[in-house]
């Protein structure tokens, strides 16, 4: 029996983690049947329930998949989605890094109406906006247009964005660095829309195609704005995930989080 630990972790998160570790190192090959959930409950010592979230879980990730009156497979590796988990300005920036960066266009325009109103600018006023496509294994996931005051964005060339160690940092980055400033905090809003002609383009997916639109503004710790803009994600091999802490911060640690995918404990319906 596979022995779990005694943790603030919920059994099926742990369950679904080995799971995923043994199909990552090889241990269960893509196409390779499951045992049952029965058989998984005996394995690791917990009720049906357990297990059932656990399989859920992966199959929301798009780790497993199921046939009718066949059973539960590993997927094939070019079926399964990225995940980009956000709890904290920390695991936005580290979600960053995870892909790399591509500045598409920089210019001074006049910007749509909400970047005007978030950047607290008159109507007609000019600001720096910054188009850029970010990657991942190769594959476009998201396309952000990113707006800055003028007097931020003074001084910023194409190169800032362009530079080799430019394509693994956050746009928000490279502004503040430019203008010695500390990113305070963010404030992020989602929803959905199709895709435009433009986006759909840049992105590689049909115009119309239904896309995750995420909305940030982010702070310097002085409470200023220094970006407003728009992240338009592909939902057909990626997906957005959130996790919010539900526990105090332990002395000496600030920012501590649940692992990225928490989800409260299935409970038992009977």
């Amino acid at each position: 029996m596979v022995e779990l630990t005694r943790s603030p972790v919920p059994l099926y998160f742990q369950i679904a983690s080995d799971l995923e570790r043994q199909i990552k190192s090889g241990a269960l090959r893509p196409d390779e049947q499951l045992p049952n959930e029965k058989d998984l409950a005996a394995r690791y010592g917990v009720s049906l329930v357990t297990v059932r979230g656990a399989m859920r879980l992966l199959l929301d990730n798009g780790v497993i998949v199921r046939y009718a009156g066949k059973g539960t497979f590993v997927a094939k590796r070019e079926a399964r989605k990225s995940i980009w988990s956000i709890g904290s300005l920390d695991d936005l920036v580290a979600t960053g890094l995870k892909s790399t960066m591509r500045m598409i266009s920089q210019e001074r325009l006049e910007p749509p109406s909400w970047a005007l109103e978030r950047l607290g600018l008159p109507l007609g006023a000019k600001a720096h906006m910054v188009r850029a496509l970010r990657e991942a294994q190769g594959e476009a996931f998201m396309v952000t247009d990113q707006f800055h005051p003028l007097d931020l964005a003074r001084g910023l060339r194409k190169a800032d964005f362009a530079r080799p160690e430019a394509r693994s940092r956050l746009v928000v980055q490279i502004v503040a660095a430019h203008c010695n400033l500390t990113i305070g905090s963010v404030r992020q809003t989602m929803s959905a829309e199709n895709a435009s002609g433009e986006i759909a383009a840049i992105l590689g997916v049909q115009a119309g195609d239904p896309l995750l639109v995420v909305e940030r503004d982010f702070f310097s710790d002085a409470g200023r704005i220094i970006q407003t803009g728009k992240a338009y994600y592909r939902t057909d091999h990626h997906r957005y995930m959130i996790t919010i802490s539900l526990l105090e911060k332990p002395p000496g640690r600030p920012g501590f989080q649940f692992p990225a995918q928490h989800q409260p404990e299935p409970q038992d319906q009977n």
